[in-house]
């Protein structure tokens, strides 16, 4: 018996003796790959600080100590950190999110609102949102924007949208927009914090995909700048900073600075990561000296990309000419690359997983398109390796791929978020959920834009689009592999 006990354990050791993901992440790191994906920094410390952090990693995984600070009762070094971070942004206070720019959004909401509150939502949002109404009990307005139909995407949020949704829903206490999007798309974030404010309505902004926008005068407009009351910023997605690291910083009246204290405690955790945030500091401290040079240079690049794509076949990369004024779009972030790839007869879903297989990882992929996020971090051999993997797409005859009326369809909303959520429910197919209310958010991811939310009937179209979307390759969250989809039993 002693024996038998003792070969179980050997071979229970033996399948132990292993580690899966620090493998894969291993494996990844070494790959001669060119990273035009998140996070920001893309694995390259690019200042003698991160170059520090990376190699005193261990030592420097602390807690709250004296001298290293607490979060959540700042006195001394966090104090003063977040204290420049608001200087960068022109804020008046300033919060590090180690729960990254979701934490942000769940805290700008639960300081500006109380459970059964009525908040107008620009409908292109992050899943976060949503979750974010779920976890405050609010009752969202949503205000949906039209389709850019030349690039098959969403275009932003108009102006007259909100101020239709403020005047018939006078009872709303917060604006949540989202700008810019994935694809660089930015709102006219100061219109919109115009009619908000003459309301007495505080603006919010998930500006999680414009961290960088505040250190050059060559980009669009940051929200700090533009009016908005708080807004958040996901330091990993363009700026040198670690995944999982945000600000939220609040610059108005209209919010309480003690509620948002007391919501941000709510949703951090109790034992935040120094080394995240010590990242922050760094990068904060990085693009305040060497961000606007550092962008200027990158814009350089990107302007030798658009006179170059011009020159190939069947691609179109998005400019500003291409966008801007059209359906709620007041500007576009030149460093978020777009490139339409659809004329030559492939999807960009089938575009990115070739230039996978010839050294560059592209950030997302939708049928036409393919998104590129360009950093600081990025050099000359990073834009030539982009164009060496375009080199290697097929020119396939163009039989067209699927369109729809509206990238983002509406969808009629039967209850709150948050009662469709804590509802009892079922799974069934994708082809028997038409008519029935959807108990999660579903949609692509990237960019997790919902295409139905938690309390919305799922029409035809939607499931229409599903199926198209997941026959195309796609990955759509909240659908299992079965390909059943949760609604309200």
């Amino acid at each position: 018996m002693r024996l038998c006990s003792v070969y179980l354990m050997c071979a229970l050791n033996s399948e132990q003796d292993c580690a899966p993901l620090y493998d894969a992440v291993k494996c990844y790191a070494r790959s001669d790959v060119a990273r035009f994906h998140m996070p920001g920094h893309k694995g390259k410390p690019i200042s003698d600080d991160a170059e520090s952090l990376a190699s005193l990693m261990w030592q420097m995984d602390v807690t709250e100590l004296d001298g290293t600070d607490n979060l959540h009762m700042p006195e001394g070094a966090i104090k003063k950190a977040q204290s420049l971070m608001a200087q960068a942004y022109g804020a008046k206070r300033s919060f590090f999110m180690v729960n990254g720019a979701t934490a942000g959004i769940y805290t700008m909401l639960m300081a500006a609102c109380r459970p059964g509150d009525t908040v107008i939502i620009g409908r292109n949002c992050h899943k976060s949102v949503i979750n974010g109404l779920v976890i405050a009990g609010l009752n969202p307005v949503y205000v949906w924007p039209d389709t850019l139909e030349k690039w098959h995407t969403a275009g932003q949020v108009e102006t007259g949208g909100i101020e239709k949704a403020l005047d018939e829903h006078r009872d709303a206490k917060a604006v949540l927009i989202t700008s810019p999007d994935y694809y660089g798309l930015c709102a006219d974030v100061a219109a919109i914090a115009d009619i908000c404010h003459r309301r007495g309505v505080p603006l919010l902004v998930d500006e999680a995909h414009g961290a960088h926008l505040v250190f050059s005068k060559a980009l669009p407009p940051d929200a700090g700048s533009c009016g908005a009351d708080a807004w958040v910023d996901s330091m990993h997605k363009t700026l040198p900073s670690l995944t999982q690291t945000a600000v939220l910083n609040v610059n108005s009246d209209l919010l309480d600075i003690g509620e948002v204290k007391s919501a941000e405690q709510l949703v951090q955790t109790t034992s935040p990561s120094y080394i995240l945030m010590a990242s922050m500091d760094i990068a904060r401290r990085y693009m305040a000296t060497n961000g606007n040079c550092k962008l200027s240079e990158l814009l350089g690049y990107i302007d030798d990309m658009v006179e170059w794509a011009g020159n190939i076949e069947g691609l179109r990369m998005m400019t500003s000419d291409d966008v801007v004024g059209d359906c709620g779009v007041a500007y576009k972030d030149a460093t978020r690359v777009c490139f339409d790839v659809s004329a030559r007869g492939i999807s960009g879903i089938e575009a990115g997983a070739i230039m996978r297989e010839h050294g560059v990882q592209v950030e997302m992929a939708d049928l036409y398109n393919i998104v590129l996020i360009t950093t600081v971090a990025d050099d000359a051999d990073d834009f030539e390796a982009v164009k060496k993997a375009v080199a290697m797409l097929p020119k396939l005859s163009n039989a067209g791929l699927p369109a729809f009326n509206k990238v983002l369809p509406h969808a009629k909303q039967a209850m709150s978020p948050r009662e469709a959520v804590f509802a009892h429910k079922e799974y069934v197919p994708i082809d028997r959920a038409r008519g029935r209310i959807a108990a999660q958010s579903i949609g692509i991811y990237p960019p997790g834009i919902p295409l139905i939310c938690p309390g919305e009937v799922i029409s035809g179209e939607i499931t229409d689009m599903l199926d198209t979307i997941l026959a195309q390759g796609g990955r759509v969250f909240n659908i299992g592999r079965d390909t059943t989809i949760t609604v309200i039993n």
